[in-house]
Formats: C-alpha cells, structure tokens, sequence
C-alpha cells in the first residue's frame, strides 16, 4: 500500500509540473560590469561612454527538488531539474558618469528532469529565457561620501521560449539598493585593491502554485568582497540570500541561499572569471553545487581621479600626484608636499605641482595655458604665442582659418587649398619648416635655371618675405656623382649662387641669404641609376628660425637640352 499510494502522488505530481512550470530555475544574475563581484551589483557607474560586455556559462547541479516529511524528517524524492546548463550575454552602458543601461540575454543550453522518470515526458532543454533591462542611477560617490549608492530597477521581460522552468509569463520588476565601496591603492586595472558590495532588493512577480511550494514576491540580499592578490588577478567571494516577502524565513522551499568563490584575470580590455558554489539552503533554485565560466570585453574609461589615489579630482589639493586621504591627496613627503621638486620655501604654490614645459618652470606653479589666449595648453598648437580658439590656439591674422605659422600669405585672407594664399602655391609650411612642391630646374652643367622654375622661385621669395621670423637662409647645391669631385662641387656652388640671385632680384635681403654647394657628398639615391642620380641633383634651402625639408629640386632627365 504504500508503494501504491508513493506512485499515485508521483503522478498526481507528474500532472501539476505539466501545467504550472512558467518561472524561472536560475538564480545566477552576473554583475553588469567589471566593477562588480561576481553576481553582486557594484554601486560605482562608470566613467562617461565606459561600455562593457559579458558572456558566461555554467552548470548548476540539483536546482529544482522535491521533498517529502516522514516522521518528522525532510526526505528528497526527486528532481523536477536535476541539472541546467546555461549561458548569458551582457552589455551595459554608461552615461554623464551616473547612470548605466545595461540588458542581459538568457539562455537555457540544457536540462534534465529525473522525478518523473517513467511517468512523465521531461522537459524542455533548450532556449531563451527572460530577457532582462536593468537602468541604474548613482547616488553617491565614495570619493566624496565614503560610499557609493546606487539604485537598480531591473525589468524582465516573458520572452522565455518554453513554460518548463525557463521564465515568468508576465513582467517582473526588481528595484533594487547598491552598496559599494571601494578601498585600497588603484591597481592596473583601473580599480582599488579591495572592494565591498551589498545589494538588497525585491522581486514583484505574479504568484504560482506547485504542489506545495509558492513562488512570490521575494526580498533577498547579495553581498561579497573582491581582493586583488597582484594587480591583474583578483579573487571574490559572494553570498546570496533570498525568502517571501510576504512570510520571510517562513516556507523552507521558498527559502534560496548560496555561497560562492571565484578568480578573474584583467587583460587589457578583457577579464576572463571562473567561479564555484555551493547550495546552503533548500528552496527552489539553489543548486546543490555549480560552476561557471565567462570573459568580459569592455573600455572603462579614464575616471575623474588621474593619480589614481582614490580621490577625485575636484576633491584633490594634488591631482597628479598620489597621496593619502589625510593630506587632501598630497604627498606627505616634507619640504615637498606636491612633489614637484621645488621645496615649498620656494614654491608658491606648494600644493600643485609644477607642470615642465619650459614656460616659467621655477615658481612651483602648474600654468596650463602658458600665452593665456583661453586655450588650454594640451590642446594648443602654438602654446607660446597667444592665438585664436578657432584655430586651436595659434595665430591667424587674415582669419582664413589657416593659421600664421601655416599661411603662405598670413596677411592677406585666402584658401586653405592654397595655403592661405589666393593662387596656386609651390611651397608649403609644415610643422617642420618649409616643404618646396616642384624643382628647380637648370640648363644641363650649367648654373643657368630655366624659365619653368621661375613661378616656384617667385613664390619661394613672396613666402620668405611674408615670415619675418625665417632670419637665415642658406641655398645649397647638390650634383650626381658623374664627373670630378671638382667639377661637381664647382657646378653646386654655381649653381646655388644663382638661385641666391634670382632670390635677391625679387626684393628678398641679401643678408638673408647664404650660398653653399656641397657637389657629390650627399646623396639621397643610389647613383648607380637614372632616378637616383635625378633626385641627387638638386637645390635644398636650409632655414634658421625654421626648418626646410629636403626636397628634389633638381634637373630630372627632361632638362636635359
């Protein structure tokens, strides 16, 4: 009799799970970015445009069982999921550094059911569970309030693909309270060496009915510490709990909590984790035991402490330098408090280091927009000579948007496709000195040039009138090395000679310019072809106060007559 009456409660049971599995098994909810710990929610949002990426998998042994009392005693009958493996795909999002949009995609790879064995058909194994939406806001920040504090509302949506066990049929909303702080030096990592996280939160869902157990609304509770043992690879620990609502610590079945330990490894942008847990409780969806794996991919951008001693920026006396909390963030070391090398005797500002950049470096004092035109040095292109925002700090006299140190013509308003100037250009200023387009041409061994060269050298003495600033020139001569040595210096020093002339005719100073030949002696080719010893006969124009750049100015075989 009692074998019989076993059974039919087996089937009755059999026929129950048939018709109201529409909930979830897995309790397992990875944190939405690295600075969580393992399924434990961090309260720190992000940095501006941080992004990052998950994908886990685990097996998690026994999450679903069913029990019977005997004599007082708690007794396992079966399992209506013996086993479940499964997966997640993760991304979050951070905004203005408080708030993060993040979403996670559920997936059921496998599962099993051994209680019904010979009675009922099993379960589903494979699909997608309850896609999840989860915007979360900052509240407080533990460089200013000891603490971070967020809150989470999580959103899941009835997307799961089958009623066995693989999500809610209706919407669940899950607002939750984050609690975390970090402490310790910053590692390589981006974040500090210890870390501390609590999460408390409720679960509103549509009530369900199976056999005895009742799935509610829950309250539950996660908290967990990760510890970097080296400055790449950090170890967590993590406790869940969770009950009704509605009865807390009441129905056993209703009661889930688990513990686990794991190990993440920072590379770069990528942190690969593995983890381990064990069931402490017997309610519905606590394993027996799991195991899981995952990798990470993200970009946490650089934070708002840029000596990374845990202090923010705006609340630190020495923000490029490290130092304790108790100092406002300056180094302690005395004599020199900011660290920048100038004792504070002669410092005066002894609380901000010194930025060397060869403007005013010996008062102690950090001066980060040296010509004081507004723009910021870092993003000034002429740091030293005041100029205009619209052209990233440099000077722009005409306002034709290319700016004096670049402008063939920087008094006269023109094309930026002619370098400032309002016709055709065969010269260039570049940030190394003055590129020539073209080549002088000269009349085959003579020093005679030929009328084609003639725009390019006009346009040579209009560029070096406009730029007072150029106060030497020195025109050098270069040749093949066919011929003497002799003959060959003597037709470079010719021939550089009459470009200075030419240069002088067009109103350029005589004291400006200075001819020198140099013959064979320097070569920028092979000479043992026809284009190597082209480009070795040349003119080249070395500047002081500016730099020229070696360009092939010479006759190349069509000047040949």
């Amino acid at each position: 009799m009692k074998h019989y009456i076993m059974a039919l409660a087996a089937l009755s049971l059999s026929n129950t799970v048939a018709a109201q599995t529409d909930f979830p098994v897995e309790r397992f909810r990875l944190s939405s970015d690295r600075a969580g710990i393992l399924d434990v929610e961090s309260a720190d949002v992000a940095p501006h445009k941080s992004y990052d990426f998950a994908l886990w998998g685990g097996y998690a042994d026994d999450p679903l069982t069913v029990y019977r009392t005997v004599n007082g005693n708690r007794e396992r009958v079966g399992d209506l999921v013996s086993h479940r493996v499964g997966a997640g795909i993760m991304g979050a999002f951070s905004l203005w550094d408080r708030i993060q949009l993040g979403i996670e995609i559920p997936l059921i790879l496998s599962q099993g059911q051994d209680l019904a064995a010979g009675i009922g058909g099993g379960v589903d194994k494979i699909g997608l569970g309850d896609i999840r939406l989860y915007p979360k806001l900052q509240l407080l920040r533990s460089e200013k309030h000891k603490v971070d504090l967020s809150v989470m509302v999580g959103i899941t949506l009835p997307t799961g693909t089958s009623s066995d066990f693989f999500g809610d049929k209706g919407l669940t909303f899950i607002p939750e309270l984050l609690i975390s702080k970090p402490f310790g030096d910053m590692t390589e990592t981006g974040l500090q060496k210890y870390r501390i996280g609590f999460n408390v939160g409720y679960r509103a869902r549509k009530n369900k009915q199976l056999v005895n157990l009742s799935v509610q609304d829950e309250l539950y509770l996660k908290a967990g510490i990760g510890v970097f043992v080296t400055d790449t690879v950090e170890v967590d620990g993590t406790f869940t709990y969770a009950t009704h609502a509605a009865a807390p610590f009441g129905d056993f079945n209703g009661n889930h909590a688990e513990a686990k330990l794991g190990a993440s490894w920072h590379i770069n942008k990528f942190v690969l984790f593995a983890a381990g847990g064990v069931g402490l409780a017997q309610g519905f969806g606590t394993p027996d035991w799991r195991a899981l794996v995952g990798i990470r991919f993200g970009d946490r951008k650089a934070s708002n402490d840029r000596d990374r001693d845990g202090i923010i920026d705006s609340e630190d006396r020495c923000p490029d330098v490290k130092g304790p909390r108790s100092n406002e963030g300056c180094p302690a070391e005395p004599g020199d408090i900011d660290g920048d090398g100038i004792m504070d005797a002669d410092d005066k500002c002894p609380k901000k280091p010194e930025d060397v950049d060869t403007y005013e470096d010996d008062d102690g004092c950090p001066d980060p927009d040296n010509d004081k035109d507004t723009v910021l040095d870092v993003d000034d292109s002429c740091p030293l000579v005041p100029g205009k925002v619209s052209a990233q700090g440099c000077p722009d006299r005409d306002g034709d948007t290319v700016v004096d140190n670049k402008d063939n013509c920087p008094d006269e308003p023109g094309k930026v496709e002619y370098m400032g100037c309002n016709d055709e250009q065969f010269v260039r200023i570049t940030d190394g000195g003055l590129e020539i387009i073209g080549k002088v041409h000269f009349k085959t061994n003579k020093a005679t040039i030929r009328k084609k060269s003639y725009a390019l050298l006009n346009n040579v003495a209009r560029v070096l009138q406009n730029h007072p600033e150029i106060t030497g020139v020195t025109v050098e001569g270069h040749t093949d090395s066919r011929g003497s040595e002799e003959s060959n210096l003597s037709l470079s020093q010719r021939r550089a000679e009459s470009v200075r002339r030419y240069l002088i005719g067009k109103g350029v100073s005589e004291s400006l310019l200075t001819a020198k030949g140099y013959g064979e002696t320097n070569p920028i080719e092979s000479n043992d072809t026809n284009e190597g010893r082209s480009a070795n006969r040349r003119v080249e124009f070395r500047l002081e106060g500016a730099e020229i750049q070696r360009n092939n100015n010479g006759p190349s075989s069509d000047t040949f007559d």
